[in-house]
């Protein structure tokens, strides 16, 4: 994926029926501080109170490969996404696989690997495409974070999703959201009327699973 904002956050992104069909594979720095992999966009924005992004009805048939990292963020739409943000009736239909990250954190998810802060989720996030993180070497388990549509929920508010595929990782993995908390104490993370459905495989080889978080 590209990254359509500066980081200066000047200008925010309108991205709308955008559709991939091609295999991505992460092998190099995109924009932001971290490897950041999406089947849309990789990185749409920073954290600045003057800039805002939508994205809406978009989709990912492409499978999404990334592999030997330090640190990673990878999502079927966005790797990333942590500006006052709104993603309306997006959808994955790409498999991802995530292997050989060491020292630091995988955050993995169907529709974003990481969101955070003033961001908005709704409309139907979909995923239909298996998720599978293996042969990672973290310290500490917790830095694994994988979900069907959000691997780690740092304060946004993420409503009306649907998890169809399989998520596969070592812990903290989970049907909707991998791992969710407040943003600094000032911004808590909601997750409303969202499912995993039954055709649906949630495994943490290692740690915690959840249907939901």
């Amino acid at each position: 994926g590209g990254a359509p904002s500066d980081q200066t956050g000047a200008s925010g992104a309108d991205i709308t029926e955008c559709v991939n069909n091609g295999e991505i594979t992460c092998a190099t720095y995109c924009k932001g501080t971290v490897p950041t992999c999406g089947g849309i966009v990789a990185y749409p924005g920073f954290l600045d109170p003057s800039q805002t992004n939508l994205i809406t009805r978009c989709e990912n048939k492409g499978v999404i490969n990334a592999t030997t990292f330090a640190i990673a963020r990878v999502g079927g739409i966005a790797g990333c996404h942590i500006a006052n943000s709104k993603w309306i009736n997006v959808v994955n239909k790409g498999d991802i696989l995530v292997e050989n990250v060491t020292t630091k954190y995988a955050l993995v998810g169907g529709i974003s690997g990481h969101t955070s802060a003033s961001g908005l989720y709704e409309g139907t996030l979909v995923n239909l495409g298996n998720i599978i993180v293996r042969n990672c070497t973290f310290s500490d388990l917790a830095s694994t974070k994988i979900g069907g549509i959000v691997g780690n929920n740092y304060g946004a508010t993420i409503i009306n999703c649907h998890n169809y595929a399989d998520v596969t990782g070592n812990a903290s993995v989970g049907g909707i959201v991998g791992y969710t908390r407040d943003y600094h104490h000032n911004k808590d993370g909601y997750i409303v009327a969202c499912t995993t459905y039954p055709e649906a495989t949630i495994t943490a080889n290692n740690g915690n699973a959840g249907g939901i978080a």
